[in-house]
């Protein structure tokens, strides 16, 4: 039986990228670039654990009509001393240093889990510079107490866990069209009914999607199908129609706009 490529590897042989060190607020931050220098960008923000590796499949996806940046989440190894205390601010300013460090005067945000807690973050102190913004499985963003056991160095835990939850008010401050994924499979969870209402709260919400088959990581379990909802969706924005066939064997169910 052949055994699956390792992702560094299948990253190594799929994608063009370089990486570069920028000095931001939370001290020095590897991001990883893939993509042409004049393309449309896109962050990706990850959860709490992975690097690059773990958005092969969308760099390998986004790279060649965009500029894609995946900046390695502070706190996710232990070379990064933490500040002594963490806020919002802090964290929407790291995402403004790794922008302001590659000259992308605004970007598409695509967060996962504890990435989307930043996203939004980042929405709210600056929404000029969010085009649009997607939000992957990001249950616990409305519940931190869910998030801090999974970080993996106490100090950072110390820091995220002095961060305020995030609230409707701030959902409401969010300008930017926004996206909402999560998968079938990631939970505990509030059943997709209950979650779809509350992310109503995002003024410019163009869909609530559940995809199925899929877990937390659904970029990674179901990345056809989580690639084809987001480039239709960071492409067409307010337009976006989703698609009747998607390349999973069952489809998404998917929430638009105010219609749940």
């Amino acid at each position: 039986m052949r055994q699956p490529t390792p992702p560094v590897e299948r990253m190594d042989s799929l994608v063009a990228y370089g990486i570069a060190r920028l000095e931001t607020r939370l001290g020095p931050t590897d991001v990883t670039i893939a993509g042409g220098s004049d393309g449309p960008v896109i962050l990706l923000l990850s959860g709490l654990v992975g690097g690059a590796w773990s958005w092969v499949d969308q760099l390998t996806a986004f790279g060649p009509g965009f500029r894609v940046l995946v900046p390695e989440l502070v706190g996710a190894t232990q070379r990064e001393t933490p500040p002594a205390s963490l806020t919002t601010d802090d964290e929407a300013g790291w995402v403004s240093n790794v922008l302001d460090g590659v000259a992308a005067p605004s970007a598409s945000l695509v967060g996962l889990w504890r990435g989307a807690r930043i996203a939004i973050d980042f929405a709210v102190a600056a929404p000029a510079r969010v085009d649009r913004i997607a939000l992957l499985s990001p249950v616990d963003v409305l519940a931190p107490s869910r998030v801090l056991p999974a970080i993996p160095h106490p100090p950072w835990r110390r820091c995220v866990s002095a961060l305020p939850p995030i609230a409707k008010r701030d959902l409401r401050r969010v300008s930017a069209p926004a996206l909402v994924l999560i998968g079938e499979r990631d939970g505990p969870r509030p059943p997709a009914a209950n979650l779809a209402r509350r992310w109503q709260a995002l003024p410019n919400l163009i869909a609530f999607g559940v995809v199925p088959e899929a877990g937390r990581a659904l970029h990674r379990d179901q990345p056809e199908t989580v690639n084809a909802l987001l480039a239709d969706f960071l492409l067409r924005g307010e337009d976006w129609q989703p698609e009747a066939e998607r390349p999973s064997r069952r489809p998404v169910e998917v929430r638009r706009g105010r219609a749940f």
